[in-house]
């Protein structure tokens, strides 16, 4: 169920749809230097990803990352009770009743220092029926590996993926493209606090990207994900 990124980073994924279509899902699975374990957008627990967990470390932090990604996050507190949880803002008041439950802030906490940073992708929102939704997402990135860890910020669907996917991200203008679609486009209509956020998130190192939704981009992340964010550098002619 895992899969070996870097040391001390792996992810494990499962099949998810969304409005119809078969995207797919990702956890990130982060080791802190005391082998306390961090998990980024749970997914469905089984006994088997349990154990390979159990066996990596103890999960000591189970973070939701954003006002969509948090489906399995009871599910996954259940499993580990002692985990502190951590959730994007927006979500504290949907899970009050949770014990241990944080609120990520601009920065991240002392117990990932030196580790893990984290910065709010302000102003990115989603196209839903209803009209446009800000999401509220973290991202992070992991030093030792130089990995930037995303959830719907970018996505990266590729050849894998079923031909009704590549074909409405193909239309979409995103189909092996490291970025968002034109729907988060459109829908991101406050681009001075995107184009903040994506400053502060290129000062980063990185090189691989992991995202909730497509292909891991093992190398050259940094050039990749500056190309997909290009029209908003564009429409601010930088």
């Amino acid at each position: 169920m895992l899969k070996n990124i870097s040391n001390d980073l792996w992810v494990a994924e499962q099949a998810q749809k969304y409005n119809g279509l078969e995207v797919g899902t990702r956890m990130t699975v982060i080791r802190l230097k005391d082998h306390r374990l961090m998990l980024i957008s749970p997914i469905c627990l089984n006994h088997e990803l349990t154990s390979e967990l159990n066996k990596l470390g103890v999960v000591s932090f189970i973070i939701a990352p954003n006002l969509m990604h948090h489906l399995y996050l009871e599910a996954c507190v259940r499993a580990y009770p002692s985990a502190k949880v951590y959730v994007a803002s927006g979500l504290e008041e949907k899970y009050k009743d949770l014990a241990k439950i944080h609120v990520l802030e601009q920065t991240a906490p002392k117990e990932w220092e030196g580790c893990v940073e984290l910065h709010y992708f302000h102003g990115f929102a989603v196209m839903e029926l209803k009209g446009a939704r800000l999401i509220n997402e973290v991202v992070f990135f992991h030093k030792a590996s130089q990995t930037l860890v995303l959830t719907d910020t970018a996505y990266n669907i590729g050849s894998n993926s079923t031909f009704l996917t590549k074909l409405v991200t193909f239309l979409l203008g995103s189909y092996k493209k490291l970025g968002p679609t034109l729907a988060e486009k459109l829908a991101s209509k406050d681009k001075e606090a995107l184009l903040a956020s994506y400053q502060k998130i290129m000062k980063w190192p990185f090189q691989k990207v992991i995202m909730a939704h497509g292909e891991i981009v093992e190398s050259g992340g940094k050039a990749k994900f500056t190309k997909g964010y290009h029209w908003l550098l564009r429409d601010y002619r930088i």
